[in-house]
């Protein structure tokens, strides 16, 4: 087989691969290569033009001639997005040989990254651009810490449903009317839609919506007076704060939004029956076997008979326990990816990408860096020169007056004689 044909062979079959929207594409790419010729990253680009699951492992930064070039070059020609770039510094032999401890290796890696090359921005740093831009990060990295609510939303979704309400005469009311209404349907062999009342935990999830976007709101809210905190603060000039500020609330909006609609699509995705899990199982096997739980749930009914002819009662009981079961699973589910998806959105994605990209931007397109990063002290004394000058001005004036005057005086006992 020819070498062109084998090599387009394995370029369809990564294709393949990479096409789906849920493939997450990894290139671990050296430094010392050109990235625009890097086979693997126009594969990326190819499948995945806007770069929204693309990442890049750069390796050897300590190697490589022009270090922050290859990788400004990935983010702005073949659209790699800043917070999916990592660097990663390798060993030498003679390291290894010698067995360096982990603390050296990590000063190492501190001082190879630290180069003023792979930070952005920081080629500018000769008007204490570098400087701010390390400040202003350095204080909104506390908003990875923001209260997110999680403990709040998790008690108001107990006390939305406690336990005592799925042994209540309620819920079997509820699951009753359900297992008359599908009575003859058939179910596939270990599908969780024969095992749990369907139609109940969608009544249950409804009210769950306003919750969440009560808890999403919350966080971008909490966010959003850390961010403008922060840039009050730190972006000191005026011409830097004026071209943040505005920018901040654009990145808080846009992270709000997304952050709803995911939850959205959560709950949109929770409406339908999923495969069980162990924690499922265990739920089920652990409130069977629990004196307490029988008693709520059996009412009188031994729900461990489950080898014995299963009476219409029995079946109730189990869809009541498995039920309350995969309730618990889902909620602990729904509440770790709307945790996820909310800081990843109104926090990380927030700072990371839109603030620190709109301040990339204003860097790059600010036309004089002293102007836009002017610092306090040349203010102050710009100020003080001024008023000499207004000092000056006014000696002069009262000179001026005076000699007037003077003239006048002169010319009126000239007149007068």
């Amino acid at each position: 087989m020819p070498d062109a044909e084998l090599e387009q062979r394995i370029k369809q079959m990564c294709l393949q691969y990479m096409a789906p929207e849920s493939c997450i594409v990894l290139n671990v790419v050296s430094a010392m290569v050109d990235f625009s010729t890097s086979g693997s990253l126009q594969l990326a680009r190819q499948v995945d033009p806007s770069g929204e699951r693309t990442l890049l492992c750069v390796t050897t930064v300590d190697e490589g001639e022009g270090r922050g070039w290859c990788v400004q070059s990935a983010i702005h020609e073949l659209h790699v997005r800043p917070q999916h770039t990592f660097l990663v510094r390798n060993r030498t032999q003679r390291e290894n040989e010698s067995r360096l401890s982990l603390s050296t290796a990590r000063e190492l890696e501190l001082r190879d990254l630290g180069h003023p090359e792979l930070q952005r921005g920081a080629a500018a740093a000769g008007y204490g651009l570098g400087q701010r831009e390390r400040e202003l990060r350095a204080e909104i990295e506390r908003i990875g810490t923001v209260p997110d609510s999680l403990q709040a939303l998790c008690a108001e979704m107990d006390a939305l449903y406690t336990d005592d309400f799925f042994g209540s005469r309620q819920f079997r009311t509820m699951l009753r009317l359900e297992a008359d209404a599908r009575r003859g349907g058939l179910g596939l062999p270990n599908e969780i839609v024969s095992e749990v009342a369907v139609g109940v935990l969608r009544k249950l999830l409804a009210p769950l919506h306003g919750l969440i976007v009560g808890h999403v709101r919350q966080v971008s809210a909490a966010t959003e007076e850390s961010v403008v905190e922060a840039v009050s603060c730190y972006a000191r000039p005026h011409n830097l704060h004026a071209l943040l500020e505005p920018a901040a609330q654009i990145a808080i909006t846009e992270g709000l939004e997304r952050a709803l609609a995911i939850g959205e699509t959560l709950l949109a995705w929770e409406n339908e029956p999923h495969t069980t899990s162990q924690a499922y199982l265990d739920i089920v096997q652990q409130s069977a076997d629990a004196p307490a739980s029988a008693k709520k749930f059996a009412q009188g009914i031994n729900a461990k008979r489950s080898k014995e002819p299963a009476t219409e009662e029995h079946a109730l009981v189990e869809l009541q326990l498995k039920t309350y079961a995969y309730w618990h699973v889902m909620k602990r589910r729904l509440l770790d990816y709307v945790q996820l998806g909310t800081h990843a959105e109104v926090c990380t994605a927030t700072v990371e990408w839109r603030l620190r990209q709109h301040l990339a931007h204003a860097i790059d397109e600010c036309p004089n860096l002293v102007e836009l990063m002017s610092s306090d002290e040349k203010r102050v004394q710009q100020l003080k020169e001024r008023s000499r000058d207004l000092e000056r001005l006014r000696v002069a004036s009262a000179w001026i007056k005076e000699v007037r005057a003077r003239v006048r005086e002169r010319g009126a006992s000239v007149g007068a004689s």
